[in-house]
């Protein structure tokens, strides 16, 4: 293949690292017909270069598409704070937060659904914050409540973590959510709607599962977070030996790794 003005590239030596899934990107740019040729193109391109997967899951369901011997899988990372206070969730007035792009495979809307149409969220609050393509729409939902908060891009996203008790996420699909991560070292518990990616993050801490919920179900999502109540203190000791898993320390000797591998012409 042939580009930029006649440049001629070699696209097994290419390296792409893959953060999100190829079949289900523009979904939130484009309606569904264009959706599905782009993926379509975008997929066939894939196949064509060196691919580090963020995520197992997505290595998973991909390792047959893209055949390349050079693929592998780096796993996203955060920093880990070293925060030794002991937070506790304030069950009088819970502070829910969602930290996210506002684009359709996010499907926030359910949860504005369930917060607004559900009692046991009556006493409790819920900030979102994100900006991006379903901010009126979400702001629309979001009016004349009284306990939901639409802050949209948020700089301090620290301070929002001091501020609020519990993340949740009823995303559809995705690579590997940092949001998620970040909140998780910041030691706030996170409620994730059932997909590979969420359930990777959990991966082998049958306590933690318990917070994963069937999306678009307002039933399991509450049963999640009364779980969380119950069982708070541990909860948390089971957050801090997930959150080691995906240390930014990590990340990178992954990548020096990877690289040292490619420099010398071997197999990964």
């Amino acid at each position: 293949d042939k580009y930029f003005s006649g440049i001629d590239i070699d696209l097994s030596k290419v390296l792409f690292v893959l953060r999100n899934d190829p079949s289900k990107v523009w979904r939130d740019k484009y309606p569904f017909f264009l959706s599905s040729i782009l993926s379509k193109i975008y997929i066939k391109i894939l196949k064509k270069i060196n691919i580090v997967f963020c995520s197992k899951s997505l290595f998973k369901k991909y390792k047959t598409n893209f055949s390349q011997n050079k693929n592998c899988i780096i796993q996203n990372s955060v920093n880990i704070t070293k925060n030794t206070s002991e937070r506790r969730i304030n069950t009088n007035k819970i502070k829910f937060l969602i930290l996210s792009r506002l684009l359709e495979t996010k499907n926030i809307p359910f949860l504005i659904k369930t917060f607004k149409n559900d009692n046991f969220f009556s006493k409790h609050q819920l900030y979102i914050a994100g900006d991006g393509n379903q901010k009126n729409k979400i702001i629309k939902m979001c009016k004349g409540t009284r306990n939901i908060f639409v802050k949209g891009h948020v700089h301090d996203v620290q301070r929002i973590f001091n501020e609020t008790d519990i993340l949740l996420s009823s995303s559809t699909t995705e690579g590997l959510p940092n949001s998620v991560l970040e909140a998780l070292s910041n030691n706030i518990p996170c409620i994730l709607s059932d997909i590979d990616q969420h359930n990777e993050i959990y991966e082998g801490i049958d306590t933690l599962k318990n917070l994963i919920f069937k999306n678009n179900k307002s039933i399991e999502l509450i049963k999640c977070i009364k779980y969380l109540i119950d069982n708070e203190n541990e909860v948390r000791a089971n957050m801090k030996k997930v959150i080691k898993n995906f240390s930014v320390e990590k990340m990178v000797t992954s990548y020096e790794n990877f690289y040292n591998k490619l420099c010398t012409n071997q197999n990964y």
